[in-house]
């Protein structure tokens, strides 16, 4: 079993229009440990969760970029590091009340972040220990897994747990 943390974050800064939006000497983050972002907009929370899942890169400043690391690992498939962090923003509770993924069930709905895909359920990709798993997730979050309720019509609170 690696000892490597979760995420650890060196000397990364991130830039879009000439603004410095985030800034981070160091960050580390052990497997298993709990954490919390919260502070005013515009502080940097989405751009910090946004560079772990690789949907932003850090800006190169002094001819450095800093440095991520993830489990480890500074290289990553960017497909395999999603289906391994479970990330929920505003963007995909979007997906799952106007798009194709609103109209699965709660569990299909878990059972396709198996494989990132937000879209319909890759049937092929199902297997006894997924569904095991999906409905364990379930329950921990306290949603009937025999529901059928689309989850675009699902309350809020219980999409996101959903998700």
């Amino acid at each position: 079993m690696s000892t490597a943390p979760l995420v650890e974050l060196l000397e990364v800064v991130v830039e879009r229009n000439g603004f410095r939006i985030l800034d981070l000497e160091r960050l580390v983050i052990p497997v298993g440990q709990n954490v919390v972002l919260f502070g005013p907009n515009g502080s940097g929370k989405s751009t910090l969760l946004k560079l772990l899942m690789k949907f932003f890169y850090p800006s190169s400043v002094e001819n450095r970029a800093g440095t991520i690391k993830i489990l480890g690992q500074e290289t990553w498939n960017v497909w395999e590091l999603r289906t391994r962090l479970g990330f929920v923003s505003s963007e995909i509770d979007h997906h799952f009340t106007t798009g194709r993924s609103g109209r699965l069930a709660p569990l299909d709905a878990v059972l396709t972040g198996f494989e990132s895909s937000e879209l319909e359920l890759d049937t092929s990709a199902i297997t006894p220990e997924r569904i095991e798993i999906a409905i364990r997730w379930l329950e921990f979050f306290e949603i009937d897994v025999r529901c059928t309720k689309r989850v675009g019509w699902l309350s809020t609170g219980e999409r996101r747990r959903v998700m």
